[in-house]
């Protein structure tokens, strides 16, 4: 059976949001493994499921924050392999309006690495506030 250590698994989930804090979205993403899922689970039009490339992607392809997200860490629980996190995300957008947003991550960790997340999220707050606005006709 293989030891997990909790106290490196937290460090490793709370270094993921301080490289976004950094805008480091590319050392962030680093740590996850490369076969790693991100799931926003529901039925909204955020929600699916994601590789590592496609959220590399969804980052690269210009998130519309004019600076990048400030994460609040309310708390860290962890036990086994699971880091679960509650959040709370803020930034200015590019259009003038603030985001303001909370989160629930659930990351599974093996190996140092990050194997998968489950982000519960407001999507709908995020579909408003983040791609409403971007498509013809909108915001």
């Amino acid at each position: 059976m293989t030891m997990v250590d909790i106290a490196a698994n937290k460090a490793l989930a709370r270094s993921y949001f301080t490289m976004l804090e950094a805008d480091d979205a590319a050392g962030a993403l680093a740590l996850l493994s490369d076969d790693a899922l991100w799931t926003v689970p529901g039925e909204s039009e955020l929600a699916g499921t994601m590789t590592k490339a496609d959220v590399l992607a969804m980052f690269e392809g210009g998130l519309p924050f004019a600076a990048p997200l400030a994460f609040v860490i309310h708390d860290m629980i962890a036990e086994g392999d699971r880091v679960v996190v509650r959040v709370e995300g803020r930034a200015p957008l590019k259009d003038g309006r603030d985001y303001h947003n909370f989160y629930v991550f659930i990351f599974t960790i093996a190996a140092g690495r990050i194997m998968s997340v489950i982000e519960h999220t407001d999507t709908l707050y995020s579909f408003r506030a983040l791609i409403e606005p971007q498509q013809p006709g909108g915001g």
